[in-house]
């Protein structure tokens, strides 16, 4: 199982744009389907288990959090160059 830190929970934000449901989903999620966007997720609390992450990586490849079950993990991540967000 793996579970979120608790101190890295307090660093944890959701911009509030992000989750009006009035503005345009492509401005925001261009890249995510529907069933992954901010405004449909729950932020999980301290403690509970971290949901199922799979992404790309710089350099090729995919990350899947599931292969890292046991050990201590940071996931990174910020969006591309000049674009919202």
């Amino acid at each position: 199982m793996v579970t979120l830190c608790p101190s890295m929970m307090k660093r944890i934000r959701v911009a509030p744009q992000c989750c009006d449901k009035n503005r345009s989903r492509g401005r925001y999620f261009k890249n995510l389907p529907e069933e992954h966007t901010v405004a449909e997720s729950k932020i999980p609390a301290v403690g509970d288990s971290a949901p199922p992450i799979a992404a790309p990586v710089t350099g090729g490849g995919e990350f899947d959090l599931s292969t890292e079950l046991g050990k201590w993990v940071v996931v990174y991540f910020y969006p591309r160059a000049n674009t919202p967000g």
